[in-house]
């Protein structure tokens, strides 16, 4: 899939030895270029064919995180992620949430076959997506995130997913680069997050409506049966769409706009 990322110009800011492989990935940003290109040579060079970026950012200092997200999955297909909660039994996310290394994730690799969980393993591959490289990333302050390559293949054959994992290394690297990219060009360009546009979901809702009535997290995961990790992912989405800094205002501008 065919898009363009421009991040630039900026002032990446990354000391230490850069491989040439990354070069023109540095370089590229710094000047305001194209960085899109770069990214889909290095994912098709593993045979995949899309690309994922997704981070917890305080865009401004004294904020509390937002989701930042970079994709070519498609629009509807992120609509219906957001819609359904399905960062709740997203296999991807458990990797980033219990992981440091990056993994190999297929459909048919995911043990649990709870009624959710099924529901979106079968919704993914109906979107085109089936086997993902993940990288899980932390910054700084521990804040999560990831970046993923994916394609439809369901079942690779033994040669394939080994020198998928020989180049395993190469895709944390790259994952890490590009996030220290993207994280320059938040500060410095005041990106705001993709999901600005979108509505808050049913889910969503929930949780800030028990946050509203004094629930603290533990109280608002346990009642809601997911974790806090999950949880704190919720509201970094609610932060984003309300372009609220903190949790407070984001229930404050909640209730004036009528949603709880």
């Amino acid at each position: 899939m065919r898009f363009s990322l421009r991040l630039g110009p900026l002032r990446a800011g990354l000391s230490g030895y850069t491989p040439p492989a990354f070069a023109s990935l540095l370089s590229t940003a710094e000047a305001g270029g194209d960085i899109a290109p770069f990214v889909m040579d290095f994912a098709n060079g593993l045979g995949f064919d899309s690309f994922l970026y997704w981070m917890a950012i305080a865009p401004r200092e004294g904020d509390e995180t937002q989701a930042f997200i970079i994709t070519t999955d498609s629009a509807d297909w992120t609509k219906t992620y957001n819609e359904r909660a399905y960062i709740e039994v997203d296999p991807r996310v458990q990797v980033f949430i219990e992981a440091t290394l990056p993994c190999v994730w297929n459909q048919c690799a995911v043990l649990d076959q709870s009624p959710r969980v099924a529901e979106f393993l079968a919704t993914a591959h109906r979107y085109g997506i089936a086997g993902r490289v993940v990288a899980p990333l932390r910054d700084s302050y521990g804040n999560a995130g990831m970046v993923a390559l994916g394609d439809i293949t369901e079942n690779w054959n033994t040669r394939r997913d080994s020198e998928t994992r020989k180049r395993l290394g190469d895709v944390a690297l790259f994952a890490r680069y590009f996030h220290e990219i993207f994280r320059a060009a938040v500060a410095q360009r005041q990106l705001i997050p993709s999901m600005r546009s979108l509505q808050l979901s049913v889910r969503e809702r929930e949780c800030l409506f028990l946050a509203t009535n004094g629930l603290g997290y533990e109280d608002i995961a346990g009642k809601l049966q997911i974790s806090i990790n999950t949880l704190r992912f919720h509201f970094d989405s609610i932060r984003s769409k309300l372009d609220a800094p903190t949790a407070q205002q984001a229930m404050l501008k909640a209730s004036k706009l009528g949603m709880l």
